[in-house]
């Protein structure tokens, strides 16, 4: 998770978020055997207090699968009934309670789908059902593609980027950068997405946060990936700021 560093001089911001749930890992540890785990970060998305599409009807929240024709079922019962005006706050904070903010859940698959993702997020259909179409969610990249047999990427660094200490002229643009490395186990496509890449550091100033690499990369051993900040600031307050967001690797 990269964390996002400066000081301006002598006070401290820090604003709470609500909490997301995502996805920290899905694989294959045997054919159709699949594993999946998640954790639990910060967030700053404002949709999270509005009420689930399906709430009130035949609908569930938490890790489901998504699969071949635009089935949807949860994740070997790692779900939550969503009740009538339920938000997304409210089913995930219900499904950290039950299931805990980080975790692990297995699935052994008789068949193989043509087409296969792990995601966090509402389906209609109640819990241990199966419904159809694609998983409700509020974020841009609530699903992982289960990737092939024992593929393995790990990702080794430090990814804390710290801009040091500025004037506050020198905020807007200011730019930082941190080197992290991605290695795989044998030769994997890797999609690199940063779901919330703007991040508000408190006192007035935000920082924007990429991947230089580009979106999609090639691993054949190890690729050092580039994270770039860069500031931004409307009056900015002196103190010392800081925030962060979270990188998605799929093996697609």
């Amino acid at each position: 998770m990269p964390k996002v560093i400066f000081i301006l001089i002598f006070l401290f911001s820090s604003i709470a978020h609500a909490d997301r749930t995502m996805l920290s890992n899905v694989g294959q540890s045997a054919p159709l055997f699949v594993i999946a785990s998640w954790f639990t970060t910060e967030s700053n998305n404002f949709a999270e207090n509005t009420v689930i599409p399906c709430a009130g009807s035949q609908c569930s929240y938490g890790v489901v699968l998504y699969y071949e024709n635009g089935s949807v079922i949860d994740f070997n019962g790692r779900s939550i009934p969503v009740t009538a005006g339920m938000t997304w706050k409210m089913a995930n904070d219900m499904f950290i309670r039950r299931f805990g903010a980080t975790g692990i859940a297995t699935w052994q698959w008789s068949w193989q789908p043509s087409q296969w993702e792990v995601c966090i997020g509402a389906i209609p259909a109640s819990s241990g059902a199966l419904g159809l179409g694609r998983p409700f969610s509020i974020y841009s990249s609530p699903c992982t593609p289960v990737p092939p047999v024992n593929v393995q990427c790990n990702v080794n660094g430090d990814a804390n980027i710290t801009h040091g200490t500025l004037n506050a002229g020198q905020v807007n643009g200011h730019t930082a950068e941190a080197t992290i490395q991605l290695s795989c186990n044998r030769a994997a496509t890797v999609s690199i997405e940063v779901p919330s890449p703007d991040i508000d550091l408190g006192g007035g100033v935000k920082s924007r946060v990429s991947v230089t690499n580009g979106s999609r990369i090639s691993v054949a051993n190890s690729v050092a990936l580039k994270i770039k900040s860069v500031l931004s600031g409307t009056a900015p307050t002196a103190g010392q700021h800081s925030g962060s967001t979270v990188i998605v690797f799929n093996i697609v």
